[in-house]
């Protein structure tokens, strides 16, 4: 699967950040990726997560809640370019207090079955 996703997003080859986080994940470690922008964390901690997800299940397998809506966009743009079977959703607040309960200005999706609210 790895390789597959790779050829979509013309990578040749993973960096030793990306590396290492798949290897954690293979041992089931926890993992927490400190690194500059640019360097590659998305596509580290995305490529466990994809291999981690089932095809079979139904509804949703996996949620990543980042700070800020242009890092929400950059995951979904680099999870859909990896072109999986898998849907992804992109919901994002912006300027809003953190514990208020006020719906989601935007959301980006490629499900038809995601139905509002959830």
């Amino acid at each position: 699967m790895i390789e597959n996703i790779l050829a979509h997003l013309k990578i040749e080859r993973l960096n030793p950040m990306q590396e290492a986080s798949i290897d954690a994940w293979k041992e089931g470690k926890d993992l927490i990726l400190l690194s500059p922008t640019g360097s590659g964390k998305t596509l580290a901690y995305l490529l466990p997560l994809v291999q981690s997800l089932k095809p079979d299940v139904k509804g949703v397998q996996a949620v990543v809640l980042v700070p800020s809506r242009e890092l929400a966009l950059q995951i979904d743009q680099v999870f859909k370019s990896m072109n999986t079977s898998f849907k992804a959703v992109s919901c994002y607040a912006d300027d809003l207090p953190w514990k208020s309960t006020v719906p989601s200005k935007g959301c980006s999706h490629r499900s038809s079955s995601v139905r509002r609210g959830v």
